[in-house]
């Protein structure tokens, strides 16, 4: 089983040097989790990709 570090990955573009604090962040699941609940983070925007499968 792949540990947490494996399959995710965050990016803080505030560590190279922008002002505003911009996360990116890649999740490479190899088996199903469950699904993403309602949720809602104050003063962000959250885009979520799935490529394929379910979650």
């Amino acid at each position: 089983m792949a540990t947490h570090e494996q399959e995710r990955r965050l990016l803080r573009l505030r560590d190279f040097g922008f002002n505003e604090d911009i996360q990116l962040g890649r999740y490479n699941y190899s088996h199903s989790r469950n699904p993403l609940l309602p949720h809602a983070h104050d003063d962000c925007m959250e885009v979520c990709y799935l490529e394929k499968g379910t979650q």
